[in-house]
């Protein structure tokens, strides 16, 4: 077992409890009862699978105060993922389009964007996605 593995798994223990005798633990990140997550080191990884809620290992990570770079066994950014880590202006800019456009939805769900409100949402959220994987370590 690797050390990214003996964190996570201390780190599931400490959140969670102990895990059944197949060695799985209950989801932080659904609060369920059930011991359905399961952990394995992988080639790259340690592989992190909830199968009752297909819970995103992202927001597993985060209730465990954990990141993506906590389970790579090489925490180096790539180069192409690197360039991906938005300045805190453009950061910013792409939160607040997001935001609003989602409070506009909230508002009247049947608003109809155009073209260029279109594009400029699918942007950010690409981009915002993009920023977030390369803040946590992960590979684009």
């Amino acid at each position: 077992m690797t050390i990214q593995y003996e964190n996570l798994k201390a780190a599931l223990i400490r959140v969670t409890g102990e895990p059944d005798k197949r060695g799985r633990f209950k989801c932080p990140s659904h609060g369920g009862d059930d011991y359905n997550l399961a952990i394995r080191d992988s080639d790259k990884k340690v592989q992190i699978t909830c199968f009752s809620h297909k819970c995103d290992g992202v927001d597993i990570l985060a209730s465990l105060d954990m990141k993506l770079s906590d389970i790579y066994y090489d925490n180096k950014l790539s180069k192409k993922t690197a360039n991906w880590i938005l300045p805190p202006d453009r950061l910013a800019r792409n939160k607040s389009i997001i935001a609003i456009n989602a409070i506009m939805l909230q508002h009247n769900p049947n608003h109809l964007f155009s073209d260029q409100d279109l594009r400029a949402i699918c942007k950010a959220k690409t981009e915002l996605e993009q920023h977030y994987l390369a803040s946590y370590g992960g590979e684009i």
